[in-house]
């Protein structure tokens, strides 16, 4: 902590903030994220891209120091609907407007989507999960398959493996009464999820 309201380091990779040189009373860090209606304020990893929300304390103030070097002194790089991306010196902005929460999403999680989705489509997933399918498929011909794996080898089976050796069998666990026939359901699979009406 600094002073006992900004933090120092990313609360989830642990990496050290470098340090800004324009106000004494911004978090440290090189790319700041604020919502100026909501009152909100993170300071963003450069390492991970995660947000990490700064605290109460100060943080108003810091607020309306970020609006005015916004407007007077800082250069607009992006822009999408309610979201911008503006350089101010040494420091980036991301100031939020009022942004639906897939924008927001984005902005907070895309990178990290983005890695996702290119880790799954990559060579190493497929063959992971072809491997296993196969050896899955050996075992059931044997008789020592696992009946609660459920494979569409038409469709997309890399999908259905991955998340099987992922999360398991089941989409869901806990218990759940039915209200027109009284059974107790206990967990969901994944191939019967389509049964789940809202």
């Amino acid at each position: 902590m600094l002073g006992g309201t900004l933090f120092t380091h990313c609360i989830f990779c642990q990496t050290k903030f470098r340090k800004n040189s324009v106000f004494g009373r911004l978090p440290p860090g090189r790319l700041l994220a604020f919502d100026p209606k909501q009152g909100r304020l993170w300071a963003v990893c450069e390492q991970c891209g995660r947000w990490n929300i700064c605290t109460m304390e100060q943080r108003w103030e810091a607020l309306h120091e970020l609006e005015r070097m916004v407007r007077d002194r800082s250069q607009l790089v992006a822009e999408i609907d309610n979201i911008a991306l503006l350089s101010a010196g040494e420091l980036f902005l991301i100031r939020v407007g009022k942004a639906g929460l897939t924008e927001r999403a984005w902005w907070r999680y895309g990178r990290e989507l983005h890695q996702r989705r290119s880790r799954f489509h990559g060579a190493q997933s497929r063959l992971t999960a072809y491997t296993f399918g196969a050896m899955a498929y050996v075992s059931d011909v044997i008789g020592l398959g696992d009946d609660d794996l459920s494979i569409g080898w038409d469709d997309a089976p890399t999908a259905d493996i991955l998340r099987w050796r992922r999360f398991g069998w089941a989409a869901w666990h806990g218990s759940v009464d039915c209200p027109y026939c009284n059974s107790s359901l206990k967990a969901l699979r994944y191939d019967l999820s389509w049964w789940v009406f809202p």
